[in-house]
């Protein structure tokens, strides 16, 4: 039997690509192929994921540095259900690890967006400049003329994730009208990103100022249901 050194195995890796490269179909045996409106609607989703403003703002010459130390969110499926209407209890939990910080959900989950939530207290000067909605995601830019701005982002909670870089930044809780704020102070990259879950949802909002959480908290206090939508 050959030995399985480092070498071998990286050509053994190699070559089976390569065999599965090879399997595939070419473009002539594909151009007749029609895909189902499911599988449309999950590919729609993860394009849309990918375009979301955490990639628009970070793919910025001047926020790439910002970029290892930020926060990113983890889809980590698209299979959604309908559970029963009821009034959600949704708790927020952290994991604490040498490089980051996980935030996981216990209790009552959201599968998917039903309640389309935005906030009404706007900073002085900030205009909406881009906006996203999604069964699973709703995302919106607010904007200054001189180019500050801030996100604000509603997750469905059923299959998300938060991981936050903990070497970058400070990171406290304050709790406002019996929500609990996780935030998280990068203060070199002059970014300060607010978590907190409210009837089953996941939101944040992300400030590229340096706002203080005075200023801040009544943002979130104005959190409310602007629309409703269903489930594709």
């Amino acid at each position: 039997m050959n030995n399985l050194n480092e070498n071998n195995l990286k050509e053994a890796v190699r070559l089976y690509a390569q065999k599965m490269a090879d399997s595939f179909p070419d473009e002539r045996e594909v151009s007749d192929v029609v895909f189902s409106d499911g599988f449309e609607r999950k590919m729609n989703r993860i394009i849309k994921q990918r375009k979301k403003p955490f990639f628009k703002i970070f793919n910025t010459a001047a926020k790439r540095a910002a970029c290892a130390a930020a926060v990113f969110i983890v889809i980590l499926s698209l299979s959604l259900s309908v559970k029963a209407v009821r009034e959600p209890f949704l708790k927020l939990l952290q994991k604490v690890f040498y490089n980051h910080i996980e935030l996981e959900f216990e209790g009552d989950r959201k599968d998917y967006i039903a309640e389309i939530y935005a906030v009404t207290e706007i900073p002085e000067g900030y205009t909406l400049t881009d906006e996203t909605t999604d069964v699973i995601m709703v995302d919106r830019i607010y904007e200054k003329e001189e180019g500050t701005l801030f996100s604000y982002t509603q997750y469905a909670t059923e299959n998300v994730m938060a991981n936050i870089d903990n070497e970058h930044s400070k990171h406290y809780k304050k709790t406002v009208d019996d929500i609990e704020l996780y935030i998280a102070d990068f203060e070199e990259d002059n970014m300060k990103i607010v978590y907190w879950v409210q009837d089953g949802y996941l939101f944040n909002l992300t400030f590229y100022g340096r706002l203080s959480d005075d200023e801040i908290i009544p943002i979130i206090r104005s959190n409310t249901i602007v629309g409703y939508q269903k489930e594709e």
